[in-house]
């Protein structure tokens, strides 16, 4: 709703204030009446234009002497600027062909030089002043135009009485209407000059914005695979804007021809017709591009075939083809402009969300500045304005709307892209918190899987004893409660337990385990005291001195000896489980690292380690290490030392 009070508020007021500047820039000024223009009132600031009834010889090209000599013969009225289809008195002329036309100047102050500027007269014109030749665009004669020339020239003249006479000779032969389409414009030498500053640097200033916003356009183009890949209508945006900039060149001051003057008139029109072609083109293209409602793929294919056509026309075209397709061609763009327009416009009002307000409001604002630039063009064409002033403002307008256009396209890429990555980041953030919570689970699977092994092979030893000693398994059955009551008191949703703990553990089990061994079972224990507060893992030591008493004591017939070291090395907690077993084979160590196969099989237990590889592996990176030989198996590993549960790191 922001957006659609905004836009009408915004059109309304600019139809508005066009509909009082036209109003006023088309009514009848008739500075010059009957043919006559008092400069009694002219300053040395002012410039004036001489519109009014001009004196007017259909078909005759006169020269001073001409009316030196009374041959003009009786003339006709016509107003100036304007076409030479129809004078005052209602005479209809063709649109092509010559005539002259004269007016004087009185009140002149003597010795004082004034300039005179041609803005456009079509398409090939003589200027005489008191019956000297100051002036000339083109080649002429009876027969027609033989060149083409209607650039804005400017001349002076030092006035030798109070009175100057003007005479004009005009020849159309290729432009659609001939006459004299501007205003001549009288005034002091720099007020003049000050006058033809402001419309070029107005000119070139609208040129080298709209041409440097292409180019922008184009380097974006080529310097972006991702972003050329993603917004397809960044090209068509470029060029729509360098050809928008060659039309304005060859316009009005034709800026362009002052740049290359080599470049002929006939030339300067085609380069004009062609612009215009692809200019329109490619504001279909961005339409088509914007949503194939506005423009279906179908048309839009048409549409560019047949402009493709209309631009090998003109390149190959003579000029009085091609430029009466361009009149043609003129009232089909109209149509297609408005129509564009309409449909736009009408979608934005409906509601349609199929596109982005904010990109259908600016797209609408676009197409009204075409429509402006055009309707202003057309009335300075067919000599009904003397400038282009306005339609410069739109062209100005239309591409600082394609720029904002672009923006907002970017902007909401970009805000889709950190809409995605913050939904994407969260999701991640969710599989993070699952994957913690599943790997919470594995390892209190795994530390679970332990527990049951270790109270397997105690109960064993506790059945063993009632039948060879039965006095120990009372005692033993002690040191299993208090083992037991060790592990329940335990935190169970702690991940992390002291080396203290583990130690505890340790002890509970090897006492346990000399009532059943006796003497054969000799525990050695190294242990650095400043470890003693160290984080581990739960269960992380206990089963490696278990799997060492189970496969080292019991496999060997004599004393059974089982050192436990732990000592800090730098920054990192070394733990090492030796026995004087009969060893391990190649085979078990692999299942080991590789945690497949069943050590049960090979060994007759191996669970703790196979569970223990895995757990250093997941919480640390770690892995066991195994050095064995007939005389024993040495089983260590390396932790990174930490003084807090949650795994902080000592400095």
């Amino acid at each position: 709703m922001k957006w659609k009070s905004f836009l009408t508020g915004g059109m309304a007021l600019v139809v508005l204030i066009l509909a009082i500047y036209y109003r006023m820039d088309l009514q009848d000024k008739r500075n010059v009446v009957h043919g006559v223009f008092d400069a009694s009132s002219l300053t040395s600031s002012s410039v004036v234009e001489l519109d009014g009834d001009w004196e007017f010889y259909w078909g005759r090209l006169l020269e001073p002497k001409d009316f030196l000599e009374g041959k003009q013969g009786t003339p006709t009225w016509i107003q100036v600027p304007g076409n030479w289809t129809k004078d005052l008195e209602g005479n209809a002329y063709p649109k092509t062909g010559h005539a002259t036309y004269r007016m004087t100047i009185e009140h002149l102050t003597p010795g004082q030089v004034y300039s005179i500027k041609k803005e456009n007269i079509r398409n090939a014109s003589r200027l005489y002043i008191n019956g000297s030749l100051v002036m000339e665009n083109g080649s002429f004669n009876e027969e027609g135009s033989r060149e083409e020339g209607n650039t804005p020239q400017t001349t002076s003249f030092r006035a030798a009485t109070t009175t100057a006479t003007l005479i004009v000779q005009a020849a159309n032969k290729q432009y659609l209407i001939g006459g004299i389409a501007g205003p001549l414009l009288l005034g002091y030498p720099n007020a003049i000059k000050l006058h033809n500053d402001r419309h070029m640097i107005w000119e070139v200033f609208a040129f080298a914005l709209v041409l440097s916003i292409g180019v922008f356009y184009m380097i974006f183009y080529a310097s972006s695979p991702y972003f050329r890949k993603r917004e397809l209508a960044i090209l068509p945006f470029g060029l729509t804007c360098i050809f928008t900039a060659i039309i304005l060149s060859y316009l009005s001051q034709r800026t362009l021809s002052l740049v290359f003057p080599e470049i002929s008139f006939d030339n300067l029109f085609r380069i004009g017709h062609i612009s215009n072609y692809v200019s329109i083109t490619m504001l279909l293209l961005i339409i088509h591009r914007t949503h194939e409602r506005f423009l279906s793929r179908k048309a839009m294919r048409l549409l560019a075939a047949g402009y493709s056509f209309c631009v090998l026309f003109v390149a190959v075209a003579p000029p009085l083809q091609f430029i009466r397709l361009g009149t043609f061609m003129g009232i089909i763009n109209l149509l297609i402009v408005v129509t564009m327009f309409l449909k736009v416009l009408i979608e934005f009002y409906r509601g349609s969300d199929w596109v982005e307000p904010r990109i259908h409001a600016v797209l609408i604002g676009a197409l009204f500045c075409v429509n402006a630039y055009t309707l202003d063009v057309g009335a300075y064409s067919f000599g009904l304005k003397s400038d282009m002033n306005i339609g410069i403002a739109f062209v100005i307008l239309y591409a600082l709307m394609l720029a904002f256009l672009v923006i907002i396209r970017y902007y909401l890429t970009f805000q889709n892209n950190e809409r995605v990555s913050l939904e994407l980041g969260q999701s991640l953030h969710s599989l993070s918190l699952a994957e913690q919570k599943s790997r919470r689970n594995e390892m209190a699977f795994l530390q679970a899987q332990i527990k049951p092994h270790f109270l397997f092979n105690v109960l064993n030893s506790i059945i063993s004893l009632c039948y060879v000693s039965p006095a120990q398994a009372p005692e033993l059955l002690q040191k299993l409660s208090g083992y037991l009551r060790q592990s329940f008191d335990r935190d169970s949703s702690s991940e992390y337990v002291t080396v203290r703990n583990e130690l505890d553990l340790i002890r509970l089990y090897v006492d346990i385990e000399r009532v059943r061994f006796g003497e054969r079972l000799q525990m050695e224990y190294e242990v650095d005291p400043e470890t003693l507060e160290v984080y581990v893992i739960p269960l992380v030591i206990e089963p490696l001195v278990e799997n060492a008493i189970q496969h080292g004591v019991m496999s060997n017939r004599e004393e059974g000896r089982v050192r436990l070291v732990i000592r800090r090395e730098s920054e990192r907690l070394h733990i090492s489980v030796e026995d004087n077993g009969r060893g391990m084979t190649p085979e078990q160590i692999e299942a080991v690292k590789n945690s497949v196969g069943k050590l049960r099989d090979a060994e007759g237990s191996g669970v703790g380690l196979v569970n223990i590889n895995s757990r250093l592996r997941e919480y640390y990176g770690e892995e066991l290490t195994f050095e064995t030989s007939r005389a024993g198996t040495c089983v260590s590993f390396y932790l990174p030392i930490a003084t807090e549960e949650k795994g902080e790191q000592l400095g």
